[in-house]
């Protein structure tokens, strides 16, 4: 039996804590966490078995598209919530069902022993439920990569841009041109938001961009160090027609050392299989620890 209410919260939290512990690579959230993530205002679909928990499905609408946040059970278990989220999506008129990292909620996971990263990118490949969503007639999407980089084991090199028309440096609202022409001109609206928002904050984030008399022409951050020694940064990119002159190598390292000097111990990144971008990383020093597969199905 499926139900779509939750009818003892604190079994629910008691069945997710055990199986994430057990069976997953996903960080276990603190039950205030798991219930604004995955309960409140989501699609929860739970199974039972004789009034015992024997599956758990969330997920999530957006942008007149269903996402299926994380789902837990046997295979049997696990199919039956799925075709329930099918079902449910279908009365709300919903044609589309992603499992994708664009999907609004994000669950953090280790994709090595203390090493955690932020989002989960779609379908892990190597688990049971790649082959059960094909045979649910999702079809993949893209293949998704996990990168690992040890910043304290990191040395130094290529931070210096051999161009010398071009420079990197740490944006100054008082020295640089200001940030809204390059912002116009970036195609990726998430990332101009990112930087725009951090440059309007008493503190901004520190922020690397490669500059031309003055004015930005690419960018890598902003930069900081997370609680768990994770070094963030949002992106990198580069005008396109800057691009091809290996700046953006430039830029990634001068990230990777500026984020070691500030103390972080690791970072993690993820994109996809044909990403040009992937030899950055792997120039760099990092290795690819997981694949996923985004996936989708129209209903």
């Amino acid at each position: 039996m499926i139900e779509k209410q939750v009818k003892d919260f604190d079994a629910l939290y008691r069945y997710y804590q055990t199986y994430c512990q057990d069976k997953t690579q996903f960080v276990v959230l603190s039950n205030e966490e798991f219930s604004i993530k995955l309960i409140e205002n989501k699609i929860c679909l739970i199974s039972y078995e004789n009034d015992k928990i024997t599956g758990f499905l969330s997920g999530v609408v957006d942008e007149l598209k269903g996402y299926i946040t994380l789902t837990f059970g046997r295979v049997d278990v696990v199919k039956l919530l799925v075709k329930a989220f099918e079902q449910e999506m279908c009365k709300q008129q919903i044609q589309e069902i992603w499992i994708h990292f664009f999907n609004p909620v994000q669950l953090s996971w280790y994709p090595l022993p203390k090493v955690v990263h932020p989002g989960v990118q779609g379908v892990d490949r190597d688990s049971f439920l790649y082959p059960m969503y094909r045979e649910l007639g999702y079809q993949n999407h893209s293949l998704q990569e996990t990168y690992y980089l040890k910043l304290t084991e990191y040395k130094e090199h290529c931070i210096f841009y051999p161009n010398k028309s071009l420079s990197i440096d740490f944006y100054n609202s008082k020295i640089h041109k200001s940030l809204d022409p390059y912002t116009k001109k970036m195609k990726e609206k998430h990332w101009a938001s990112v930087l725009l928002q951090n440059a309007e904050q008493v503190k901004p984030l520190p922020l690397l961009v490669a500059l031309e008399d003055r004015q930005i022409i690419g960018f890598a951050g902003p930069l900081k160090v997370q609680e768990n020694g994770r070094g963030y940064f949002a992106g990198i990119g580069i005008l396109e027609e800057y691009r091809g002159q290996k700046l953006g190598k430039y830029l990634f390292n001068n990230l990777c050392q500026s984020l070691k000097d500030m103390g972080a111990r690791y970072m993690t990144l993820f994109t996809g299989q044909n990403n040009v971008a992937k030899h950055i990383y792997l120039n760099t020093g990092f290795v690819v620890v997981k694949r996923f597969m985004t996936m989708k199905k129209t209903i």
